[in-house]
């Protein structure tokens, strides 16, 4: 949902911010820059400061200071308080005194997004504690009591940034950071929202420096902890800290990384160097966090170590099982392509392809994709493979099967130790290895061993295309509410033409009202039911929002209920496009139609849907008979095959539904079965296709572990719709019900009963995708087909780690 417009403290502009963060800091464990007070600063009750600080986490399992700070002077005993983020990725608060910890804090919410970057404010206002991140207040709970007389900086104390005494270190990248000394300050002092894309972003810091206040921007490679604020308090480096810990990867521009949250769950493969080196000491492999559906992209691999035992680079659709067991290697599953190194052996959805030039320790892989065009040429020390040339498109070693959304991967087989250093275009270096070359794209982006072809870029937010629907909120948005007889309009950013309501705290029904049907009337998801007329229900679809009655199913007294609001296209129109006509009320830019329509019980019947592409998924509904079922057609499981939304079976064959035939970009097909063409009946169906940033219709198969499939979706979901082929309930999650992850609550479809709220269901929506955190069978049975349906608080491009 954004930032929520409450949370927003004042100092904050609201405008897009234009400015702009170029460097940070990569830590590995044993990293950390410190410095010790030389003057004396706020102390005990008196004491106000402010941490301010953009970091993006490339480990999602381990124990990792942050922030600590050692205050012997204050008190007889060795205080210690410390910013820790746990191995279950809470936020941790540790006051600890010598000789007992006094406070012990831990937030409600996980931090497991590896994909993009969180802005962390830290405030001590004499003797309370608030921590913020991406401008909302974090949930701490209260254990242990922190006594302000324990707070202060002054000579003879440290500070250390990144780790504690040089283990359980930031993993992962730090950018533009600030202690401001005796204020207390709003996160707004230092970033913003993004009005046009409902994020929070850095903006420049406008306020004053006294004490022991600094700013670290990284900018000076030969000096990664200079304080840049005019006061001089610099930071001294420990660990492997050099010029090639400077990164490019910032919160204003965030670059690709292999994705600890899609690879195989294996001790032997293990991810390091902000995510960029993947190191195997067994079998294992890794996707990454960026994905190409469009475009032209180039990126670079070194292999350090002579190739043995299957070190395979290449790419994969993200549906592939690449990275899902030990032994699934790029290349040998359905939608993968591997260079296996070792032999030059090329590898195409399983099965060998071509064989080309082996790579020796110490080459750097070099790898060009053109989505556009759907090729792609692989590299060696910058001479392509197969004579190829990707800037004239000549001798491309792959010509077809490059659709969908293509991301780098990496697998590694072998007992010694391979190591894969990947750059996406952030170090030439691969940290440390090489000397950095310093090339860039077309684009002026990034750092590059080789220079680019003509036209291909670096993965990075940057280069990504600005997506048609900037802010998802102008399309779909879920609104929470508590009925009674004073709530009366359910309010949105735009004019809803689809509203589905479900009250989450008893058992009433899923009530589906739109604009084509018109007021009053509604339909239940979770029942045959025909269509009831009722002035108390919804009474009109306006510019701002659904008006509503005072009837218990959508607002009874003192329930609290969710309701999904859509917009479509407003009045409905005539659509002669199919052979019945329909009446339809289309929104093409966000791929959602209403479609009203009069069966006529023939096969192969045509219904113009008014969309500009083919939907992936129809629900529709008879209308003025009870016992009709809600059908569905999904693209993922085919137009010989229907699945029904009132029910929990398994998808079943049959023609009379669908007519074998797939849906086209002005028409869907039915058969002559009543559910979707009974003669002379009305019919409603919901059409809906993927638009790039803001909606997917896709497939995953589960993998039954509470460490479990990740689904990338290319944007951060404010709602999903899950559903097993093989048959199980319709699970409905959103950010609304669960602004923090884990997502626990879900509603279904197929169901009329109250929320369940369960860590057995848990997911995370991310940045980029959906993780799965459990192995229920309702949304990740091992072996499993599922279906899903998702729709964005924000595209990728401009998303903020959740």
């Amino acid at each position: 949902m954004g930032v929520v417009g409450s949370n927003i403290l004042a100092g904050s502009s609201g405008a897009a911010a234009g400015y702009d963060v170029p460097y940070s800091i990569k830590t590995i464990n044993g990293d950390y820059i410190s410095r010790d007070a030389t003057a004396t600063g706020h102390t005990g009750l008196g004491a106000y400061f402010t941490y301010s600080t953009w970091f993006k986490k490339s480990d999602v399992d381990t124990a990792q200071y942050m922030f600590w700070w050692r205050c012997p002077v204050i008190h007889s005993n060795a205080v210690v308080e410390c910013f820790q983020i746990q191995a279950d990725m809470r936020i941790r608060f540790n006051l600890w005194t010598g000789s007992a910890s006094e406070a012990n804090r831990y937030s409600s919410e996980y931090y497991r997004d590896p994909a993009a970057w969180h802005h962390l404010v830290i405030q001590w206002n004499a003797d309370t504690l608030n921590i913020y991140m991406n401008n909302v207040l974090v949930d701490m709970d209260t254990s242990g009591d922190i006594d302000g007389n324990y707070w202060g900086w002054q000579s003879g104390n440290q500070m250390r940034i990144a780790s504690s005494d040089g283990t359980n270190g930031t993993l992962g990248y730090t950018a533009d950071t600030f202690y401001i000394e005796g204020q207390t300050l709003a996160p707004s002092n230092f970033a913003e929202l993004n009005e046009d894309t409902g994020q929070w972003v850095p903006k420049e810091y406008e306020g004053t420096f006294t004490g022991n206040s600094f700013h670290l921007d990284y900018a000076d490679s030969s000096d990664l902890g200079k304080d840049v604020s005019g006061l001089d308090n610099h930071f001294t480096t420990t660990g492997n800290i050099d010029a090639n810990s400077q990164s490019i990867d910032t919160p204003t521009n965030n670059f690709c990384t292999m994705n600890p949250l899609a690879k195989a769950s294996d001790s032997y493969n293990t991810l390091k160097e902000g995510n960029l080196h993947l190191e195997a000491t067994g079998q294992g492999s890794a996707m990454s966090t960026f994905a190409m559906s469009a475009g032209k992209w180039y990126w670079e691999c070194l292999v350090t170590i002579e190739p043995t035992w299957w070190p395979v680079v290449g790419f994969c659709k993200t549906t592939a099982a690449v990275g899902v067991g030990n032994q699934n290697y790029t290349g040998e599953q359905t939608g993968s392509w591997g260079y296996l190194t070792e032999t030059g052996v090329w590898y195409v959805d399983g099965g060998t392809s071509s064989t080309y030039t082996a790579v020796s320790a110490g080459d750097i892989m070099q790898f060009a994709i053109d989505m556009d065009a759907g090729e792609a040429w692989v590299g060696i020390n910058n001479t392509w493979v197969n004579s190829g040339n990707p800037s004239t498109g000549a001798n491309a070693i792959v010509t077809s099967g490059l659709t969908g959304d293509i991301t780098p991967a990496f697998s590694d087989s072998d007992g010694s130790g391979h190591d894969l250093v990947a750059n996406f275009g952030q170090d030439s270096s691969f940290a440390g290895a090489k000397t950095a070359q310093g090339n860039q794209d077309s684009n002026s982006i990034g750092d590059f061993y080789y220079e680019p072809p003509a036209n291909f870029l670096a993965l990075c937010s940057s280069n990504l295309p600005s997506p048609e629907i900037a802010l998802p909120t102008d399309h779909f948005d879920t609104v929470l509410y508590t009925g009674g007889a004073s709530f009366s309009k359910i309010e949105t950013d735009f004019a809803p033409d689809f509203n589905w309501i479900k009250a989450r705290s008893t058992t009433y029904p899923h009530i589906l009202s739109d604009s084509v049907r018109g007021v009053g009337k509604y339909l239940e998801a979770d029942d045959t039911d025909d269509e009831t007329t009722d002035a108390n229900f919804v009474t009109s679809f306006d510019s701002d929002g659904v008006s509503i009655g005072q009837t218990s199913y959508i607002n009874a007294d003192a329930i609290t209920f969710v309701a999904w609001n859509w917009k479509a296209g407003g009045t409905a129109v005539s659509n002669t496009d199919g052979s019945i006509t329909s009446s339809v009320s289309a929104n093409p830019t966000a791929g959602f139609s209403i479609v009203s329509y009069e069966g006529n019980s023939t096969s192969g019947a045509t219904i113009g849907h008014g969309l500009s592409s083919t939907p992936e998924l129809v629900i529709c509904k008879e209308r003025e008979t009870d016992g009709y079922d809600w059908l569905c057609y999904a693209e993922p499981i085919g137009a010989t095959k229907n699945i029904r939304l009132n029910l929990t079976s398994a998808a079943a064959t049959a023609t009379g539904f669908w007519n074998d035939t797939a849906p086209s970009a002005s028409v869907f097909t039915v058969g002559n079965n009543g559910d979707v063409n009974i003669s002379g009946k009305d019919i409603i169906a919901y059409c809906f296709h993927s638009v790039e940033g803001y909606s997917k219709v896709g497939s995953f198969v589960g993998n039954g572990d509470d460490d479990g499939v990740f689904i990338y979706t290319g944007f951060k979901p404010a709602f999903a719709i899950v559903r097993s082929v093989s048959g199980d309930d319709w699970m409905m999650l959103d950010d609304a019900r669960s602004p923090i992850n884990a997502i626990e609550k879900s509603l279904a479809a197929n169901d009329n009963k109250a929320e369940i709220d369960a860590s057995g269901k848990a997911v995370d929506f991310v940045s980029n995708g959906i993780k799965m955190r459990n192995d229920d069978n309702g949304l990740n049975k091992s072996s499993t087909t599922f279906i899903y349906i998702a729709f964005a608080e924000s595209p990728f491009k401009t998303s903020n780690a959740r």
